[in-house]
């Protein structure tokens, strides 16, 4: 199995894993009335929507180059986690939204005993399904796969909080505790959706052209850098700062003599035929520059 059909097929049964997750938590809040229950469950939620994200960048991701995309479609895990940090923080907000109502209806926790054990068995399941996708996102430099990870333990580590709470409560009768807990994870919760989106690479307005130059193979290291710096000059002056270039130098070879316009070349070995036709099918090859074959 490649990579990119590995990384789509794990984060598809991260996606319904998640959503039996948050079926298992929304059950622990209706059993309980617990705030920081329903805390973690409205986190489990962003979980499903970043799951089904994180899916549809890796499909993407996973497409062969094409004319519109010579680098591939990779850049598509970039946004999944963009998006995936946003919603974390989304999250959090929503938790302290929830918790600050639930504080003026003053409602009362029940049944915290059968909230325990099934928050219990989501934060074990969430954090070993986390791991995977972690260890298998950095072998298979996935940064959409990490990243689902990388969620799927930050949601252990909040729903380890609201098992500490619901268990504190359960025994102290401290009922308080549940909000100020809940309150206390939303933080937690905000800050990791910040490191999220803090790795996510941040483009600009500048075009990026990467290209291949074919000069005369006997120029020298300091003549090819003047051509490249002529060729600069010319871009810079016709885009200003909009473009940041990177040129890799190529020597001809005997077949470049067909599309050589240099007149005073003195190793020429055939004579020039005619320019070179750029299409979008030559620009985005990785080839030697040369004529097209004709098949007759």
């Amino acid at each position: 199995m490649n990579k990119g059909l590995q990384n789509y097929t794990i984060q598809k049964w991260v996606t319904v894993l998640s959503v039996l997750l948050f079926t298992i938590k929304i059950t622990a809040y209706y059993l309980t009335a617990s705030m920081a229950i329903l805390s973690d469950a409205l986190e489990s939620i962003v979980n499903i929507i970043a799951g089904f994200i994180g899916l549809y960048s890796l499909y993407v991701a996973a497409k062969p180059r094409d004319n519109d995309h010579p680098y591939g479609h990779g850049k598509a895990e970039f946004v999944s986690a963009a998006a995936e940090g946003s919603l974390v923080i989304a999250a959090g907000i929503m938790i302290i939204y929830e918790t600050i109502l639930n504080m003026l209806d003053n409602v009362q926790v029940k049944k915290l005993d059968q909230g325990i054990w099934l928050v219990a068995i989501t934060a074990l399941v969430n954090y070993l399904a986390g791991a995977y996708c972690i260890r298998i996102g950095k072998k298979n430099n996935s940064l959409a796969l990490e990243s689902s990870g990388k969620h799927l333990q930050i949601d252990t580590y909040s729903t380890l909080g609201v098992l500490a709470a619901v268990t504190l409560i359960y025994f102290t009768k401290i009922y308080w505790l549940d909000k100020a807990i809940a309150i206390a994870m939303s933080i937690w919760i905000m800050y990791n959706g910040y490191t999220i989106l803090r790795r996510v690479i941040k483009y600009g307005e500048l075009l990026h052209i990467d290209c291949h130059i074919t000069l005369p193979w006997y120029l020298n290291v300091h003549e090819a850098h003047k051509e490249i710096d002529l060729l600069s000059d010319l871009i810079k002056t016709q885009f200003g700062d909009a473009i940041e270039l990177f040129v890799h130098t190529d020597g001809c070879l005997e077949f470049s003599c067909a599309i050589c316009t240099k007149a005073d070349c003195t190793v020429r070995q055939h004579a020039f035929e005619s320019r070179l036709n750029w299409t979008m099918e030559n620009l985005v090859s990785n080839e030697k520059h040369r004529m097209a074959v004709k098949i007759l």
